[in-house]
């Protein structure tokens, strides 16, 4: 009904517009028919659209319709990454069987991300846009899904990259999301079992399902370089760099975010508490280290140019989540604080 209601497609959507007219039209992946230059960063959103083209659906509204549909997409998928990260009542003896309040308190915090994002406006914005952000969010979040939950699997994990292999094709930045897992789970492959952990992350089933994402990857590249002369979108020439001005230009950007949607740092920095719980440090370590790294490289790329905070959209339901575990821990403290007080009347 929002998509339906409001009519609104994001300007920069119609430069993919103008190379998937052209794909489907026989005349190339470009923008000026002759001249290869990859002005887009969303081959896999492209190829997408352009299949829904060939089959004789409209531009316009298939692209709004997907972004919403992978919008509601990223709502289930927070939840289920946010199901992941157990956090227990510590007055509680340990038991084999979780208590059935414990299951039940779970359940209903876990409902914060996905209600959160609801209720942020750029998550909106960017879901009824018509561009690919809110498919990319959901390729991400979905690879960390199956990261957290098969973590301990010794068989052969095709999901995690096979997930993150789908963020990559849809933005570059699914490149950061990839070397990230991989130093987390080398950091903890070490932490955890010391030499024979290194040996366990080069494990015969650990290196094909890296492979899964790095020989498609690779062949990526070669295309890209092949058809368009460079390894990288042209506009990660035209736009990026490393000097003050483009790190002026990303403390604004980050300011922005950080006095909208976190509260001058309040839900980002109050779950640090909740690396005090031994048995969820995997978890919290992981999501934090995907943030503040991706906000660091937000910040040294100068931000976006587009409003809405586009570029902090594929962290925020990591935040969210980081954020409903912490009030999931505060409500414990409080509930036994509670009860030891009634015990005393």
């Amino acid at each position: 009904f929002v998509c339906i209601n409001h009519k609104f497609i994001q300007d920069d959507a119609y430069i993919s517009f103008r190379y998937i007219q052209n794909f489907t039209d026989g005349n190339g992946l470009v923008f000026n028919i002759g001249e290869r230059v990859e002005g887009y960063t969303n081959l896999l959103w492209v190829l997408l659209l352009s299949l829904f083209v060939s089959i004789k659906f409209d531009l316009e509204n298939t692209s709004q319709i997907l972004s919403v549909i992978f919008g509601v997409i990223v709502l289930f998928a927070s939840y289920y990454v946010s199901s992941l990260i157990e956090i227990k009542d510590d007055s509680k003896q340990i038991k084999k069987t979780k208590t059935e309040d414990t299951d039940q308190s779970g359940r209903y915090f876990n409902l914060i991300p996905p209600v959160l994002l609801v209720f942020t406006g750029s998550f909106v914005f960017w879901s009824i846009s018509g561009m690919e952000s809110t498919m990319f969010i959901s390729f991400c979040l979905l690879g960390i899904y199956f990261y957290i939950k098969e973590r301990n699997s010794a068989a052969v994990n095709y999901k995690f990259p096979l997930f993150i292999l789908l963020a990559t094709l849809t933005r570059p930045e699914g490149l950061y999301f990839f070397g990230l897992i991989m130093i987390h789970k080398l950091f903890f492959a070490f932490k955890e079992k010391k030499a024979a952990g290194l040996k366990e992350f080069f494990s015969k089933n650990n290196l094909i399902s890296y492979l899964v994402y790095v020989i498609p990857v690779i062949f990526y590249f070669i295309i890209r370089y092949s058809y368009y002369g460079y390894l990288f979108p042209n506009t990660y020439y035209a736009k990026t760099g490393f000097s003050q001005a483009y790190l002026n230009s990303g403390l604004e950007y980050f300011m922005k975010f950080f006095s909208s949607y976190l509260l001058y740092g309040i839900v980002l920095v109050f779950p640090l508490y909740l690396f005090k719980k031994k048995e969820n440090f995997f978890e919290i370590s992981l999501l934090y280290l995907l943030i503040i790294s991706f906000i660091l490289y937000v910040i040294s790329v100068g931000g976006d140019v587009l409003k809405q905070n586009r570029f902090f959209l594929p962290v925020l339901p990591l935040i969210y989540i980081l954020f409903a575990k912490f009030l999931t821990e505060i409500y414990y403290l409080l509930k036994n604080k509670i009860s030891k007080g009634m015990a005393f009347v």
